[in-house]
């Protein structure tokens, strides 16, 4: 598949809760939809949904807020802001790559003796790749690597601190933002608070894509093309996508807002509908438009594919239908792969007896 990548990720939102995500999915919607906000999981109604937009003692709109997070990334990232506060007895400062799901006590514990020996015996830049010659210095090095720590550089800077950035693989499909708002609105809590919504009212549920999730939130913040609308369940009239900014008051930055009639990014402020942004690439699938031929200039189409995927984290791999863009002169003549189906895209294909989706298979 294309999109794999490795990053390196900024701390954002680390410290935020859910109570700052309530706050200010309310400030938003009240701006964008009108109507007075009416608190509903309090007092006890924690099995309600959160709040609802009234006008006139009538609920318009019914309001569910969740968050798509990694709490194993989360508390890394967490991990990392005691890092860089703590004086751990070091010689120097490092900064060092820290896989994103790190466990961060045993760095705290065991990495100071590590950085110390390697800075103590002139070294002052390590690789696990390119370990020293030296086998007291390569076995230190092959330990900061079990610690997750696979690269590091010093320096003289006071105070003495680690400083640790996060970083992961994994895929940077469109898709896999699809797939998160298609997971939250088919939770069963999501599904049943908003159910019990009065009638006439319209159902919102609005996710908070938390940075902890990378693979998911970076394709809002930057995204590479424009995701394939959500699949909805009866339950659900319309779902939001956020990102936002702060540490201790949130602000949303991007916003997408999904129907049964398709998907648009939304000007936070005003609710007008934005432009499509691609800031990484090529367009990757439907509605885009497919690229053009390198070869011959000519218009591009759009097929369809099985690929392989492995899963970053489980290391599972299985089959998928995906785009694929080929010359429509002259399928020889060039290709790019693209990002795999969604759900509804799955669902038309299947009822207009197209192929279904692979069985997914460990391998």
């Amino acid at each position: 598949m294309m999109f794999a990548d490795t990053v390196q990720r900024q701390d954002v939102d680390v410290g935020l809760t859910e109570d700052a995500f309530e706050t200010e999915s309310k400030r938003v919607l009240q701006q964008l939809l009108g109507g007075d906000v009416v608190d509903r999981d309090v007092d006890g109604a924690q099995s309600t949904r959160d709040f609802d937009l009234v006008v006139e003692s009538t609920v318009i709109h019914a309001v569910e807020v969740t968050s798509v997070q990694l709490p194993a990334a989360r508390a890394t990232r967490a991990g990392i802001e005691r890092l860089r506060a703590k004086d751990l007895g070091l010689t120097a400062t490092w900064d060092v790559y820290l896989h994103e799901e790190a466990p961060t006590r045993p760095i705290e514990r065991d990495a100071p003796r590590l950085l110390n020996l390697l800075y103590g015996n002139g070294v002052a830049e390590f690789d696990d790749l390119s370990p020293p010659a030296e086998p007291m210095l390569a076995a230190a090095v092959e330990e900061l690597a079990s610690l997750h720590i696979p690269k590091g550089r010093a320096s003289t800077r006071p105070p003495f601190r680690i400083h640790a950035g996060g970083f992961g693989s994994g895929s940077l499909d469109p898709a896999n933002l699809t797939r998160a708002l298609e997971a939250e609105a088919a939770k069963d809590d999501n599904r049943r608070k908003l159910a019990d919504a009065p009638a006439g009212a319209t159902r919102h549920l609005f996710v908070w894509l938390h940075d902890s999730d990378w693979y998911v939130s970076s394709l809002l913040r930057d995204p590479i093309s424009t995701p394939p609308a959500p699949l909805l369940p009866a339950e659900v009239d319309v779902v939001w996508a956020a990102v936002g900014e702060g540490r201790d008051v949130l602000t949303c930055s991007a916003l997408l807002r999904a129907d049964r009639t398709g998907l648009a990014e939304i000007d936070p402020s005003s609710g007008a509908a934005l432009p499509r942004r691609h800031t990484l690439g090529a367009a990757s699938g439907p509605p885009d438009d497919p690229p053009t031929c390198d070869v011959c200039g000519g218009r591009g189409t759009w097929t369809v594919q099985t690929v392989e995927r492995t899963e970053p984290a489980t290391g599972r791999r299985s089959r998928v239908l995906a785009w694929l863009a080929t010359c429509a002169r002259d399928e020889t003549h060039w290709e790019m792969p693209g990002r795999s189906l969604s759900a509804a895209e799955l669902v038309s294909r299947s009822r207009a007896g197209g192929t279904a989706m692979p069985t997914p298979e460990a391998r």
